[in-house]
């Protein structure tokens, strides 16, 4: 046969599919399209270590907030708020600038959040405190979790 032949053979046959589909109520199929070819299967890889998520303030399992509010004096008096998670055991290591001794002050060291998840120590700093950067190191426990936070203080005003 011709190619004009055969040309005229299929769009006949096009057509003629199209009219009964149509009459039939239905629309014609679709041409199939040509399938991928198959992709290698990939082989197994270990998936990657997942990264450590990060840690609240202070580097553990629960936040812990440490704020200290003080004047720089010596005999001046010293406040310090923790904020952590309800019911947390809390205590307190004061290191005085210069000799590096941990203070007898406050007197209480351990103190248990409230409801709200609040510490507050109160005290006066000795008079005998030389100038310089001291630290406060606040550790909060609960349930087993250790969470530990240290901050920086400075006495600008001191006799020694």
């Amino acid at each position: 046969m011709s190619r004009m032949v055969r040309l005229v053979t299929i769009i006949g046959i096009m057509v003629l599919s199209l009219v009964l589909a149509m009459a039939c109520g239905g629309a014609p199929a679709p041409a199939p399209s040509p399938s991928p070819a198959p992709k290698p299967a990939a082989s197994p890889t270990p998936a990657p270590a997942a990264a450590p998520s990060p840690a609240p303030a202070g580097g553990g399992a629960f936040p812990l907030d440490v704020t200290p509010v003080l004047d720089g004096h010596a005999q001046g008096p010293t406040k310090v708020t923790v904020t952590t998670v309800p019911g947390a055991v809390c205590t307190i290591k004061v290191v005085n600038p210069k000799t590096g001794t941990v203070s007898a002050y406050p007197t209480e060291k351990t103190k248990t959040a409230d409801a709200s998840g609040k510490v507050v120590w109160e005290w006066t700093i000795p008079r005998q405190v030389a100038k310089g950067d001291g630290t406060i190191e606040v550790t909060a426990t609960k349930d087993g979790q250790t969470v530990t936070k240290t901050v920086v203080y400075r006495i600008t005003v001191s006799d020694y």
